[in-house]
């Protein structure tokens, strides 16, 4: 079996062969494309679930799979016992204690494999699989945050034929800037004392961006690259050699736009309201806030402080400030915050004829940049029945300190 058609590898095939994308596969196994992208990048091993689910959308084994088993056709029948025996088995192994998880993947088309061929035993092919997630799992720890792609490129067989191995890396972003930094690598199969290499990186707008191949062994390598932020960096390597230039498409850096250097608030609510007791009081109560990190994992941001502020009028400065500091307990606990109806935010402002609050949440991430988000607003009338009129969230989508959302 060959070594070089990796999981990911096969991961990808069996995705593009389902005519899948990464993110309808990612939606199908409930995990983000990310992970999808991660997965056949050989950046990270998929879970015993997910690789029982791809077997059944693919079509195969889960050895072949892992690549302990040559692969060939199965009947809905066959998927169908394989599909249940999986079920059977992951069941076992989560009442089973100190077992290891990959002793479930039996189920996830193993024990159909051996309903076919029953002179294998089922300790042997255990023994093989759990080797063989070994030898994965050690590919990427040992990669030091590398990830080695070796898939065709546009030039499909012949790509491969050119290139002994190549990888890219994110080694840094600026979010002044709005560029990040890449290291790129190749290795071609053959090269010459004059064998030059110059690295290609093509944005989603068309423009290009090169850096010369600096030699490193036997390989060429763009250290320090930076190039702009762009939803998709397309890269590729040209080889010169004499008067040949052979040129071999890479892969595509994807979740690399400005907007995927932020933290996502994905919804926060400061439920606010007002008495006829003291009608020109408004009051802020409970805290709805569910906020996760950037879109791109490389990045690895986190908030350093996450604040909900009032703002009177046109004042940059806020007028009251509350610490969600439970927030940040969430992060550190889980990577992300997930509240609902917190308690213990409860503040108030009063308001006269003209005068206009926004209620807004202040993020500070750790690389210092501070993020504010609206989350409503209100100001004073001259109607004596509707002394205070709430503002809707569209008014201030856009908000930042001082912008004037009334006239």
């Amino acid at each position: 079996m060959n070594e070089s058609n990796t999981l990911g590898r096969r991961i990808q095939e069996g995705r593009r062969a389902a005519g899948l994308s990464q993110e309808a596969l990612g939606e199908r196994l409930g995990v983000s494309r990310q992970a999808v992208s991660k997965w056949e990048a050989d950046g990270a091993v998929p879970e015993l679930e997910n690789l029982i689910a791809m077997s059944r959308i693919f079509g195969v084994t889960v050895g072949v799979l892992l690549g302990v088993e040559e692969p060939g056709p199965l009947s809905e029948r066959e998927l169908a016992a394989a599909e249940t025996m999986a079920a059977q088995y992951e069941a076992a192994r989560r009442r089973t204690t100190g077992r290891r998880k990959l002793a479930a993947l039996a189920g996830g088309g193993l024990l159909c494999a051996l309903l076919l061929a029953g002179a294998v035993s089922l300790w042997s092919r255990l023994g093989a699989m759990e080797r063989r997630l070994d030898q994965l799992q050690s590919q990427v720890n040992s990669s030091s945050g590398h990830v080695y792609v070796q898939t065709p490129g546009a030039g499909g067989e012949e790509s491969d034929s050119l290139l002994a191995d190549h990888s890219s890396v994110m080694t840094g972003f600026d979010p002044e800037g709005e560029t990040v930094t890449l290291r790129v690598m190749a290795q071609p199969r053959e090269r010459t004392a004059g064998t030059t290499a110059q690295f290609t990186a093509r944005l989603s707008d068309g423009r290009q961006l090169t850096a010369d191949g600096v030699l490193e062994g036997d390989l060429y390598a763009a250290e320090d690259w930076t190039v702009p932020m762009d939803r998709e960096i397309r890269l590729s390597v040209s080889f010169t050699d004499g008067e040949t230039i052979r040129t071999v498409s890479l892969e595509t850096l994807e979740d690399c736009g400005p907007d995927c250097f932020q933290l996502k608030v994905e919804d926060c609510v400061w439920y606010s309201s007002y008495s006829s007791a003291n009608p020109s009081q408004v009051s802020f109560k409970e805290v709805d806030l569910k906020l996760f990190g950037a879109e791109n994992p490389d990045a690895a941001l986190a908030p350093t402080v996450v604040e909900l502020c009032l703002y009177r009028n046109r004042e940059t400065e806020p007028e009251q400030v509350l610490p969600v500091r439970e927030a940040l307990e969430l992060w550190d606990q889980a990577g992300m915050v997930d509240m609902s109806f917190y308690t213990g935010y409860e503040t108030s402002v009063t308001l006269e004829e003209g005068d206009w609050v926004v209620a807004a949440l202040r993020v500070t991430d750790n690389v210092g940049r501070t993020a504010w988000t609206y989350l409503g607003g209100a100001r004073g009338t001259s109607d004596q029945t509707k002394p205070v009129e709430f503002l809707p969230y569209e008014v201030g989508a856009d908000w930042t300190p001082g912008t004037v959302l009334v006239d």
